[in-house]
């Protein structure tokens, strides 16, 4: 597990590997980043089970798609938030974000989780909004800009 930070500007989301090499996910085509705060209680407020089948659901399809999930938690919540991996089998990379990095360099991100989901371009531009964990219609507006995306080389254009 690795933890590293990156500031918002202009519309993109800027990526900068911090302790390890992640070039791969960072130089994905597109990405799906998501951001978890699971305040207070951290075993009802994350799904790892329910994010890897979205993932892999995703991946089946568009294969060069990569997933940056950032949970944020206090560090006496740490062994809470890797047991709960453990228990749901979760098996895809996380970024542990003890200091609130991804908040912290992200200032205009939303109170509402809902709105902590982002579908990422080549160049690390915004191009959706909102989880697709939240219903069919968000899956059906991700698969619609995947495949545009994929017709586009990874990028905004056209969309």
């Amino acid at each position: 597990m690795v933890q590293y930070a990156h500031t918002h500007d202009g519309g993109h989301l800027q990526l900068t590997e911090e302790d390890i090499d992640v070039s791969s996910y960072l130089n994905a085509k597109y990405k799906i980043v998501m951001y978890i705060d699971p305040a207070g209680c951290v075993s009802c407020n994350l799904d790892f089970h329910q994010i890897e089948e979205m993932i892999l659901y995703f991946k089946d399809i568009f294969p060069e798609l990569e997933l940056l999930l950032y949970v944020h938690y206090a560090q006496s919540d740490e062994n809470t938030v890797r047991r709960q991996m453990q228990l749901e089998h979760y098996h895809l990379p996380v970024f542990m974000d003890v200091r609130g990095e991804f908040k912290n360099s992200n200032r205009w991100l939303p109170q509402d989780s809902m709105f902590h989901t982002f579908l990422i371009d080549r160049l690390n531009r915004i191009v959706a909004v909102g989880s697709p964990l939240r219903g069919e219609e968000m899956v059906t507006l991700y698969q619609r800009a995947l495949s545009k995306l994929e017709s586009n080389n990874g990028l905004l254009e056209g969309l």
